[in-house]
C-alpha cells in the first residue's frame, strides 16, 4: 500500500500515464515507451521503458534527483538508449527536470525542496510533493528488482575525516547479500578507471532516509544503490564511472547484448544532417573548458555533443564522430592523459575524414612542436621559453579567409588570449601547410617575455590533414561571447570531408 499524500500541502492528483511507444531502429530490439510522470503539472519529466519479450528482472535507473549532479542525469541520458537482450529496463534520466534546467540541487518552489528525503521509508509515512509521489508509483507499478540511483559528492570517501564523512566514488546499497555482491563487481569494474589510491571505489550501507533507495529497499523488496561519484572529477569522468556501474551491472543480470560496451557514448540513431561532436573532458583540461565549448553550440546546426575521456579516445570512441574538440589547460596534460595509444587515435580519426579543433592546449597538442605533439599540424612554436607570457584580451585582425569563415563586420576582433602558442611554419614537406585565418595585432608580453613577438603572428590556422582537417585558436573564442560564433563556423567547415 503506498504512503498518502501530504495533502496539506500538495494539491492534485498524480498522474503516471504512458505516452505511446516509441519506434525503434531494429524490429529485434526490445521497444521503448515513454512514460510521462506527474503529467499536466510543472514538475512532469519522462521516463523510458524498454521491455524484452525474454523473461528477466527489471532494472530502474534513476539520474537528476538532484539538479546539480549533472553526471548522473547526463548518463542516465545516455543509459536510456542501451539496447537489452532480456528483462525490462526502465530510466527515469531527469527526476527533478527542473532543478537540472536551473542547475539547483532541489526542486525550484516556493519552499525549494531536497527530492531525495521524499520517499517513504516505513509504512505510513507521507510522500512529499507530487513530483516524489509520481516517482514512487512509477517505481510501486513496475515492482523492480533492481534501483540504481546516480549523484555526486564533493569528496572522495578515503578523504574522509571523522569531522567530515565524503561519500565520492562510493556505493552504498541496502543491505542484503545480493546487493552487497553485486557492489563489489561494479566497485572492481570502476577501480580499474582509478589511478590513486585515495580515489579507489568504497562499498557502503544504507542509503539515506527519505532516499528512493532507501523506500525501494524497505518498502519495494528491491536491490537498491546509490552510486555516488566525486565533482573533483571531470564531468566527463564521472559519465563514464556511472556508466560503468550501470553496465557492470547489467551485464551481471545478463541483460545486454553481446559487445556491448559501455564507452559507447551513442545509442540512438544519428538524425539526418546531425554533426557529432566530441570533445575532450579528462586531464589535462581547465575546469570550464569543456562547458564553455559547450555553450557554444547551435542546436539548429544539428550539432550533438558528448564529452569524452582519455580512456573512451583510447578505446575507439572518436569512431562515433564526426569533430573532436580540445579545449584550454595544458598540452602537456592532455597528451599525457591520452598516453601513446589515445594520441595514435587521435591522429587516426583525423587521418581517416575526422574533424579536429584545438583552442590554446588543443592547439600547442596539435602541432609538430613538442616530443607529445600529435604532428597533425605543420607548425613550431616561437619563444616556447616565455610560454607564460600572460593573459587578457588583445586584437587580431581576420585574414580575407578568415572573413569569408567567420563573417562579422570587422576585420580587427578583440579576444581572450590566454598563453596560447605563437605560431610558425614548421617546414615538414611531408604535411601539408596551414592557412592563416587571423594574425595578433597586439600583444601580452608579461613574466619576462619580450615585446614585439606576438604581433604578426597567426592566431588562428586551418590545414588539411590526410582526408580530415584541423583548426587551431591560439586564443579563446568560445570565452568571448561576441566571438562563440566563431566555434559555430569552425565546426561546420571541419565537418565537411575531404581536404
Amino acid at each position: 500500500m503506498l504512503a498518502p499524500l501530504n495533502a496539506s500541502r500538495w494539491l492534485g492528483l498524480l498522474l503516471l500515464l504512458p505516452a505511446g511507444p516509441v519506434q525503434t531502429a531494429d524490429p529485434h530490439e526490445a521497444p521503448v515507451s515513454e512514460i510521462r510522470l506527474a503529467r499536466g503539472s510543472r514538475w512532469t519529466t519522462s521516463a523510458w521503458q524498454r521491455r524484452s519479450d525474454l523473461p528477466g528482472p527489471t532494472v530502474l535507473i534513476v539520474g537528476g534527483m538532484h539538479g546539480n549532479e549533472a553526471a548522473g542525469w547526463r548518463a542516465a541520458h545516455q543509459i536510456r538508449h542501451w539496447p537489452i537482450r532480456r528483462g525490462e529496463l526502465i530510466v527515469l534520466p531527469r527526476a527533478n527536470a527542473h532543478g537540472c534546467e536551473a542547475f539547483e540541487r532541489r526542486v525550484p518552489d516556493e519552499e525549494p525542496y531536497d527530492l531525495n528525503r521524499c520517499f517513504p521509508s516505513e509504512e505510513g509515512e507521507p510522500i512529499v510533493g507530487p513530483l516524489a509521489g509520481s516517482i514512487w508509483e512509477l517505481a510501486a507499478q513496475h515492482r523492480p528488482d533492481w534501483v540504481v540511483d546516480l549523484h555526486e559528492s564533493v569528496g572522495y570517501r578515503f578523504e574522509s575525516t571523522e569531522e567530515r564523512k565524503l561519500l565520492g566514488n562510493s556505493l552504498i546499497g541496502y543491505p542484503d547479500e545480493e546487493t552487497r555482491a553485486a557492489a563489489a563487481r561494479m566497485a572492481e569494474a570502476l577501480d580499474e578507471l582509478v589511478s590513486e589510491e585515495d580515489h579507489r571505489w568504497a562499498l557502503l550501507r544504507w542509503p539515506i532516509e527519505g532516499s528512493l533507495a532507501r523506500a525501494a529497499g524497505s518498502r519495494l523488496g528491491a536491490h537498491a544503490l546509490i552510486v555516488e561519484t566525486c565533482r573533483k572529477d571531470h564531468l566527463a569522468v564521472r559519465i563514464l564511472q556511472h556508466r560503468v556501474a550501470v553496465h557492470r551491472l547489467l551485464v551481471e543480470l545478463d541483460m545486454l547484448p553481446d559487445g556491448s560496451s559501455p564507452m559507447a557514448v551513442f545509442g540512438e540513431e544519428r538524425e539526418p544532417g546531425e554533426i557529432r561532436t566530441a570533445i575532450y573532458d579528462d586531464r589535462g583540461t581547465g575546469s570550464r573548458s569543456a562547458f564553455d565549448l559547450e555553450r557554444c553550440l547551435d542546436p539548429h546546426q544539428r550539432a550533438s555533443a558528448r564529452r569524452i575521456t582519455a580512456e573512451e579516445i583510447r578505446s575507439g570512441g572518436l569512431d562515433a564522430f564526426d569533430v573532436v574538440m580540445f579545449p584550454g589547460g595544458t598540452g602537456s596534460g592532455t597528451a599525457r592523459a591520452l598516453e601513446e595509444e589515445g594520441r595514435a587515435a587521435v591522429c587516426e580519426f583525423v587521418e581517416e575524414g575526422g574533424g579536429y579543433l584545438g583552442v590554446c592546449a588543443g592547439a600547442y597538442l596539435a602541432t609538430s612542436h613538442y616530443s607529445w605533439s600529435l604532428g597533425i599540424l605543420d607548425a613550431r612554436v616561437l619563444d616556447t621559453e616565455h610560454w607564460a607570457r600572460g593573459k587578457g584580451t588583445v586584437r587580431m585582425e581576420l585574414s580575407s579567409t578568415g572573413r569569408e569563415l567567420f563573417g562579422g563586420d570587422s576585420a580587427v576582433v578583440s579576444i581572450r588570449y590566454a598563453q596560447g602558442p605563437l605560431l610558425a611554419r614548421g617546414g615538414d614537406p611531408d604535411v601539408p601547410d596551414f592557412q592563416v585565418l587571423s594574425t595578433y595585432r597586439s600583444e601580452i608580453a608579461e613574466n619576462g617575455a619580450p615585446e614585439g613577438v606576438m604581433i604578426g603572428t597567426p592566431a588562428i590556422v586551418r590545414a588539411p590533414f590526410g582526408e580530415g582537417r584541423v583548426l587551431v585558436c591560439g586564443p579563446h573564442p568560445e570565452s568571448t561571447a561576441e566571438l562563440r560564433g566563431f566555434v559555430r563556423a569552425a565546426l561546420g567547415w571541419l565537418a565537411r570531408p575531404g581536404p
